[in-house]
């Protein structure tokens, strides 16, 4: 009994834990705890129960006289409970422990061939299209940079969205930048014919634009394994005919008038047709009777032809006339057009007959048939 009170005191247990069970390791079988894990039981760690005088019940005279003690006494006994895992640890330490956030960069197993990285899944994503979707941007930099060759950035997926059409439609312009250098191709159309710089149009995201639109600066293109010619053709028709400048007017982001300002100054033409009716920017916001389109478009444009015609013949004042007796917003903008030096020239009715919608759907066609 004495070996074992010994080896007890000797023990490398916590001096906190000691002293809130002191009173009660008399009253166990006499077998420490520390002892399973120091080696094998034998007969020596028990003592016989004959030995073990009967300890009186002190909880009894220790009891608190007054509600405040027991409430401490509760209280003591609830944070004996509480500080004390299975791990060993106080909870008071818990607060010590460092938890570190995600790394800036990723870095990703090697492979002996990257192709791995650009498999794709049953929706037709690879892990790039899914780390621009989430977004993560380190995981799509480093896959960026792991392409065997720049074709594979421009893989679709089953809705025929490359990386780059991702990267627009998320507006992570950085990552855009990214592709570009990489060797994306930005004439890479989706289903609709759209490329990257048509849908950055459409939806109004000012900042893919831009990097759309500025070219490589030397060390950019010391680093870019690409060669398709960057910027993109800006009279590029979508499958509807439309260029990045319809796009843009078709947008109803009130900065829509910013990204025409930026698409001429990259020489975009401001009077460029749509391939189905022939219809240019000036044309498409009187036929939607967008007032504040046309007013910025005849103050911020100073190339914009105003007498410009449809593949029918019509120009934007005679548009906005036909429709004025119908609709008061469609005379004022016939007032306004008129204010700038529009030609008054009514519209005509053609004795052909053809009528002017049939017009309208065949030219586009014959001018196709003649450029080819």
């Amino acid at each position: 009994m004495s070996d074992i009170k010994r080896s007890r005191d000797t023990s490398p247990i916590n001096h906190q834990a000691k002293k809130g069970h002191e009173e009660n390791v008399d009253l166990d079988s006499g077998f420490v705890s520390s002892y399973i894990a120091s080696g094998p039981i034998d007969s020596e760690s028990f003592v016989d129960s004959s030995e073990i005088k009967p300890q009186p019940d002190k909880t009894q005279d220790q009891e608190p006289k007054t509600k405040s003690e027991k409430e401490a006494q509760i209280e003591r006994e609830q944070e004996m409970d509480s500080a004390y895992f299975d791990s060993g640890l106080l909870s008071s330490d818990m607060s010590k422990l460092e938890i570190n956030a995600p790394p800036a960069t990723v870095n990703l197993p090697k492979q002996q061939n990257n192709e791995v990285y650009f498999q794709c899944n049953e929706d037709g994503d690879t892990l790039l299209h899914l780390a621009i979707i989430w977004p993560h941007k380190p995981v799509a930099r480093t896959l960026i940079k792991l392409a065997p060759n720049p074709s594979y950035l421009n893989i679709h997926n089953d809705i025929y969205m490359t990386p780059m059409h991702l990267a627009v439609l998320t507006e992570q312009a950085d990552l855009v930048r990214d592709l570009i250098i990489g060797g994306a191709e930005a004439t890479v159309r989706d289903r609709s014919g759209n490329t990257a710089l048509h849908l950055a149009c459409l939806n109004g995201h000012k900042e893919c634009v831009k990097q759309l639109l500025t070219p490589l600066d030397l060390f950019e293109k010391n680093r870019s394994p690409g060669t398709d010619k960057f910027p993109q053709d800006l009279e590029l028709w979508n499958y509807d005919g439309e260029t990045c400048i319809h796009l843009a007017a078709k947008c109803t982001k009130p900065n829509n008038i910013e990204t025409i300002k930026l698409l001429v100054a990259s020489g975009a033409d401001i009077n460029a047709r749509e391939g189905k009716q022939g219809r240019t920017v000036l044309h498409k916001a009187v036929e939607d009777g967008d007032e504040i389109l046309v007013q910025l478009l005849l103050k911020e444009c100073p190339k914009l032809d105003i007498d410009a015609t449809t593949y029918a013949g019509l120009t934007a004042y005679q548009m906005a006339a036909s429709n004025a007796t119908y609709n008061q917003k469609y005379k004022i903008i016939a007032q306004t057009l008129l204010k700038h030096g529009a030609d008054s020239t009514p519209m005509m009715m053609s004795d052909d007959s053809e009528s002017e919608d049939e017009l309208m759907q065949t030219q586009p066609s014959q001018r196709l048939i003649t450029t080819a």
